[in-house]
């Protein structure tokens, strides 16, 4: 796939992102430029892709297949826990090529969002350090302000990432600075996201 295509496509994925996220939120009764709306709408999770994809369709990095990885997560878990239904009533045809599939996500769902939001940590920290250092900075601020705060499978992933970093990190042959210096890290993130 040439980088032009793969460019185009992403942006295009982004852009359907953004149209889903704002149909949600219209059904919501939520996106209207009312302060009161608007902060509530950063507080749900289609308020949350929307920002994040609006960035991302305008900001000048390459596309990261770990953010499209974790919109993949969550419109297959959406279609087979919330929307089942109306996508077989629209193609028949669904329920058996993929129900089977659309049932075993229904079982494995809060493990597939826990993968979805190690996706979504795995694009902040790779726009932090492959493409604008700007850019990714603000990403990882914003998963770490909003989607931390409301997604209790952001809050596992983070845990679950710190306990593995922990493990290289405060292991007896890892220098002390090293370990102090993830020390400060950690609990500069969590300050941040708590705030």
């Amino acid at each position: 796939v040439s980088p032009q295509f793969a460019t185009i496509l992403y942006k295009a994925l982004l852009a359907a992102m953004i149209g889903r996220s704002g149909l949600i939120l219209q059904r919501q009764g939520l996106l209207r430029p009312q302060l009161q709306s608007l902060k509530t709408c950063v507080n749900q999770f289609a308020g949350q892709y929307l920002v994040l994809c609006l960035v991302l369709l305008f900001a000048p990095i390459q596309p990261m297949p770990t953010i499209m990885g974790a919109i993949a997560i969550y419109a297959v878990v959406d279609i087979a826990v919330a929307q089942k239904g109306a996508a077989i009533a629209m193609l028949p045809i669904l329920d058996r090529l993929a129900g089977a599939r659309l049932d075993s996500v229904r079982q494995n769902r809060d493990g597939l969002l826990v993968h979805a939001a190690v996706c979504e940590i795995a694009a902040a920290f790779i726009a932090l350090f492959t493409g604008s250092f700007i850019v990714g900075s603000l990403l990882l601020q914003f998963f770490l302000r909003f989607r931390y705060r409301s997604d209790s499978y952001s809050k596992y992933a983070w845990g679950y990432l710190a306990q593995m970093l922990g493990k290289v990190f405060y292991h007896p042959s890892c220098p002390a600075v090293i370990a102090g210096l993830f020390d400060k890290i950690k609990n500069g993130m969590h300050a941040m996201a708590t705030r």
